[in-house]
């Protein structure tokens, strides 16, 4: 098992990225906000555009609680899940599950063994494990799990 653990806000996200560059069927992201400093970077999303366009089985799923920011402010996410929306599944959770349900955790987590999680509290803390299915399969079914308490955000349809 192969677990490295994030000393700055530089490691999480080349981290992130490597992460994204091994995935080859199904990346999931499970944040409370998709925050910028991790998530808002040109070679994030690079990484992530690369992935969805590897393979026309490649699937990206995403599960945000609050994207307001998102309608004021914009993020680079956004205009890629516009521009190739058969590859993204993006659903917001309900308001307020996140705080409900004590999550300050940011997943991502890819196929059956990558798994990557930044904590929001504590964004230098953080790990990324190239082995680890036992974790994948407990967020695989947690995130399956939400599913019900989420929807397409209303930001996605186009002007």
């Amino acid at each position: 098992m192969t677990v490295q653990r994030f000393d700055d806000l530089e490691t999480a996200r080349t981290t992130l990225i490597e992460l994204l560059g091994e995935a080859r069927h199904e990346v999931f992201v499970a944040s409370s906000t998709l925050p910028r400093t991790l998530f808002d970077d040109l070679q994030v999303i690079d990484a992530l555009k690369r992935f969805a366009l590897s393979s026309p089985h490649a699937r990206v799923h995403l599960q945000i609680a609050d994207i307001r920011h998102w309608r004021t402010d914009g993020h680079r996410w956004l205009p890629l899940i516009q521009r190739i929306p058969s590859r993204f599944e993006f659903r917001t959770l309900v308001e307020d599950y996140w705080a409900r349900n004590g999550f300050t955790e940011h997943f991502v987590f890819a196929d059956r063994s990558l798994a990557w999680c930044c904590q929001t509290e504590h964004p230098l803390l953080g790990f990324c494990n190239h082995e680890d299915p036992q974790n994948v399969k407990i967020w695989r079914d947690a995130f399956a799990a939400r599913a019900r308490f989420a929807a397409e955000p209303s930001v996605l349809r186009r002007l």
